[in-house]
């Protein structure tokens, strides 16, 4: 971690001190090394998961890291990950548009044909229905493998692995909601999340081997399973340097079922954003949820409102009323492409998760097409998509979100172990907990998800906190003693 720093302060002196191309160079480079490295600076991130958002966040809500919105450079950030590959890149990816090399995806390729030309070997797999202007970007020498076209079925996967057999380093996922192209990367609503984690990457791969036909580097067309023809994957649940993530792929692991398996499982707020929903079945369980009296609010897009059937739609709107928003981009190809449900993500003590990957929610997601699904049971990530899905709310014309039930959705504080005062605060602030702490520890962040203040205590029960001169406006306290965490809104 130390190097990591040092190595970002080394760019940073060069970007200083150069000119021309190789001081854009050294821009773009800090760009991303300090999107790999944001998470791990930040407190409570599990440095092994990362996500990203390619709209806007709402960092009000945020509870320990802030949401790292990607302003255009979502295209970018995937090119960075794979420029990063050693010995093997896996791609399977429904569609890839870039019109020419100067086009703004051109960067995915470009990345691709780089690591082929560094010996890396680099496999890509795409729907065959789907036009992928962009694969003529890539060396002829980069092997690909069009799915076969079907009625009633596409390759809807989304994600990359790599370096999956590399001794030297743990291999990446890349996943999330996105198709490669600049709509949709750019303007339409989505989201990407980025495991580090061997074991999780070789179910991927395994997958990956399934449709390809084995695992050289070109395909065996007389082995190639895709759709129902694949069978089942082995391994479900993943110990994430200490975060445990189920994946499914579909059709074979039943995506759906286990989508309602997360749901049954709510116990306070379901929260969602699905570009297509058409299964009944998952809108009579969000229904009934809301009618149990669990918080329920989420965005489809207009597609669900016109899509045959349209059964599920009307049971939503129907049933949430206003709590329930329609996303209409201002053309048919600005769209709310998220595939995105949380559970409990304003109880961290009821198990938060999210369910988020490639399905939609549609009984060609759940039993034709292949997809791929994983289910994060964290709850520092479920936190950022629910900052990102609050501000998606907001966006369509929805009202604030609920802001976290331990002590932040007022300023003050009904939490018997521990009272933080005055609030609204000018100068100082007092914080009193119920018994001695061995170590008590206070960090203050801004609206934006800036740490401002961090102070330290130890063998007492309060501490006073002196703060700078700072502005007026929102800031949150993460307060941790003794193993125990608590989260407080105040107000200056």
């Amino acid at each position: 971690m130390k190097k990591l720093k040092l190595a970002f302060m080394a760019l940073q002196k060069w970007n200083a001190s150069s000119s021309g191309l190789s001081k854009t160079v050294a821009r773009k480079t800090m760009l991303h090394l300090g999107l790999l490295l944001c998470p791990l600076l930040i407190f409570g991130q599990n440095p092994n998961i990362r996500v990203y958002f390619n709209r806007t966040v709402n960092h009000n809500v945020n509870t320990g890291t802030p949401a790292i919105y990607l302003h255009n450079t979502l295209a970018d950030t995937i090119a960075a990950y794979i420029i990063k590959a050693k010995v093997s890149v896996d791609i399977a990816q429904y569609d890839y548009s870039a019109s020419s090399s100067g086009s703004a995806m051109a960067v995915i390729a470009n990345a691709c044909n780089t690591a082929k030309a560094n010996g890396v070997v680099v496999r890509w797999i795409y729907d065959g229905s789907q036009p992928n202007t962009g694969l003529t970007l890539l060396n002829s020498g980069i092997s690909k493998l069009a799915s076969p076209v079907v009625s009633g079925y596409i390759m809807h996967d989304k994600f990359v692995v790599i370096d999956v057999n590399s001794g030297t380093s743990l291999p990446y996922v890349i996943t999330g909601s996105n198709d490669w192209g600049v709509t949709q990367t750019d303007s339409c609503y989505n989201n990407l999340v980025v495991f580090q984690d061997k074991p999780l990457a070789t179910a991927y791969y395994q997958e990956f081997n399934q449709m390809w036909g084995g695992t050289g580097a070109t395909p065996v067309t007389a082995n190639e399973k895709f759709g129902v023809n694949k069978t089942h994957s082995t391994t479900h649940s993943f110990n994430v340097n200490g975060t445990t993530v189920e994946l499914y792929f579909s059709p074979k692991d039943s995506s759906d079922i286990h989508l309602e398996k997360a749901i049954n499982t709510v116990n306070n707020e379901l929260v969602f954003g699905i570009y297509t929903i058409t299964s009944t079945t998952i809108a009579n369980l969000i229904k009934t949820k809301y009618n149990a009296g669990i918080t329920t609010f989420g965005i489809v897009d207009s597609y669900s409102t016109t899509a045959t059937p349209n059964t599920a739609y009307t049971t939503l709107n129907a049933a949430l009323g206003s709590n329930l928003k329609v996303f209409t981009g201002a053309t048919s190809y600005v769209v709310y492409h998220n595939k995105t449900m949380l559970i409990d993500p304003l109880t961290p003590s009821s198990d938060p998760q999210v369910f988020t990957g490639s399905y939609n929610w549609t009984g060609a997601g759940a039993t034709a097409n292949d997809e791929n699904s994983v289910i994060i049971h964290d709850a520092n990530v479920t936190n950022q998509y629910y900052q990102s899905l609050c501000q998606n709310f907001t966006d369509v014309g929805g009202a604030a979100c609920p802001n976290i039930a331990t002590g932040i959705a007022e300023p003050g504080n009904s939490d018997p172990d521990y009272t933080l005062y005055p609030n609204p605060f000018q100068d100082k602030l007092s914080l009193k907990l119920k018994d001695n702490a061995d170590k008590i520890s206070i960090r203050i962040f801004d609206s934006m998800g800036r740490m401002v203040v961090e102070q330290q205590a130890a063998d007492t029960h309060e501490m006073s906190v002196i703060l700078p001169d700072l502005a007026k406006g929102i800031y949150f306290a993460a307060i941790q003693a003794d193993g125990h965490s608590y989260f407080h809104k105040l107000i200056r």
